[in-house]
């Protein structure tokens, strides 16, 4: 279900971030020309590392350890220090950022892998979620839709054919999470209080929240390759939302 890569609009010039950007990088985890080892032994931190030995299967390893690799890759060159020296912090929910103190330029960010692909988001001061799931089988996907997901998207899910519920189940898990990580929840959503909009809608749209902060953020389709859906989601009006793939020479 591999497929070929769709081709992404808005490209990205250069590692320079504009106030309302947002940077979408694509990284094919099999396409990668960095020496596995090489940023285990140098580049990864020594937390990093034990999370890498703790993963029981050698493909998962080799998978995390690059895509950790190139998420600092990325962030050197837009903070302009060497990716072995960047200090992450993480919040309750496991959430890597970096501390303004340290980091004054406010660089958000955030990731996500499945399968072949890792998709990196990387913003100014607006915090970002980011979430790209491989479509695959769920055996019990509509238990799952029955028990954590709000009625309008267990209608949506609901009014889908058979061959596109598959395809919808991972469209609204992907924007639920993204929605999570940019908002600091984790994978779980607070209830009550805070009332959010997750059904696909026709190009980005926005969820409100009624939290005492007023927060939302908008969410935004993100074109992967076939077999892939992906979402982002941004605390932020109207970003302007720009693509690059890792893969490809120079980068």
């Amino acid at each position: 279900m591999s497929g070929q890569s769709k081709k992404l609009p808005r490209r990205i010039a250069n590692t320079s971030l504009g106030e309302n950007q947002v940077h979408i990088w694509k990284l094919r985890v099999s396409n990668s020309d960095k020496d596995t080892e090489e940023l285990y032994k140098n580049v990864l931190s020594q937390d990093e590392k034990e999370r890498a030995d703790r993963l029981r299967f050698p493909g998962d390893r080799v998978n995390f350890v690059l895509s950790r690799g190139h998420l600092r890759g990325l962030l050197s060159k837009y903070l302009n220090l060497p990716a072995a020296d960047i200090e992450f912090k993480y919040n309750s929910y496991g959430k890597p950022y970096l501390n303004i103190e340290t980091y004054p330029q406010n660089i958000q960010f955030n990731i996500s892998h499945s399968n072949d692909i890792a998709l990196y988001a990387l913003a100014l001061a607006s915090e970002v979620g980011v979430d790209v799931e491989y479509i695959r089988e769920v055996i019990r996907a509509g238990k799952i839709i029955e028990r954590f997901f709000s009625n309008e998207e267990r209608a949506f899910y609901q009014r889908q054919p058979a061959e596109n519920k598959m395809e919808s189940f991972f469209k609204l898990w992907c924007r639920r999470e993204a929605y999570a990580k940019a908002r600091g929840y984790g994978l779980n959503l607070p209830k009550g209080d805070i009332q959010i909009s997750l059904v696909p809608g026709e190009g980005g749209y926005k969820n409100h929240t009624k939290d005492s902060d007023g927060a939302g953020a908008s969410l935004h389709d993100v074109p992967v390759d076939a077999g892939y859906v992906a979402a982002l989601a941004v605390c932020g009006n109207n970003p302007e939302i720009l693509y690059g793939e890792l893969n490809e020479p120079g980068q």
